[in-house]
């Protein structure tokens, strides 16, 4: 008996992360999940590893930009109108911060989006909603579309990677797997949470 019976979506999909989350939820065992990027090429890539790895798992393929609204209702719709249900998202996003201790960063910095992910987790708990938040550290192919290579990214990333105490770039696996238990029925518990997956980053 799987503990993923449902529908999910993965934005940012074409790539990395997001690539990573969308073929576990597929593993896992999910039922129906839509993948979603801007980036078409990419996002066929994706559907094939998932066909390869999971080829039983349905799966819903649309092309979107997650800054226009519109775009991402006709997502929902598309999504609803092939389920008829939607269990959960993983909205994969992010940009790279200071390559600086944590006590370094100003409070803005530090904050992020995570002040608008509690205002959510407190608005939606009444619903049954959980909404939590994964903050991973500098991950393997997360830069896949910068035109240089992986090793050219190790040396320039550097700095950043060594004040981690596990000193190495993360795997995207390593954050889909933090992710399919925030999704899980394991994880029932847990509201408004921000889960950092980092090497330690943030304790140095």
């Amino acid at each position: 008996m799987t503990l993923f019976p449902g529908v999910a979506i993965t934005t940012g999909a074409a790539s990395g992360i997001g690539r990573a989350i969308a073929l576990a939820f597929a593993t896992a065992g999910y039922q129906g999940i839509t993948i979603a990027d801007r980036l078409a090429e990419g996002l066929a890539q994706t559907q094939e590893l998932i066909a390869k790895e999971a080829p039983n798992a349905a799966v819903e393929t649309i092309v979107i930009d997650v800054a226009q609204l519109e775009s991402v209702i006709a997502m929902a719709v598309c999504t609803v109108a092939r389920w008829g249900r939607i269990d959960l998202t993983v909205n994969v996003a992010g940009i790279q911060g200071p390559a600086q201790r944590s006590t370094a960063l100003t409070l803005d910095e530090f904050d992020g989006i995570q002040k608008r992910q509690l205002s959510w987790s407190m608005a939606y708990s009444k619903e049954n909603i959980r909404i939590n938040c994964v903050c991973p550290g500098l991950v393997e192919y997360m830069f896949s579309l910068l035109p240089v290579s992986f090793e050219e990214q190790r040396k320039f990333f550097a700095p950043a990677i060594a004040i981690a105490p596990i000193n190495r770039m993360g795997q995207p696996s390593e954050i889909a797997d933090v992710c399919l238990f925030l999704c899980s029925s394991k994880a029932s518990l847990v509201q408004g949470a921000s889960m950092v997956a980092d090497g330690g980053y943030m304790i140095n």
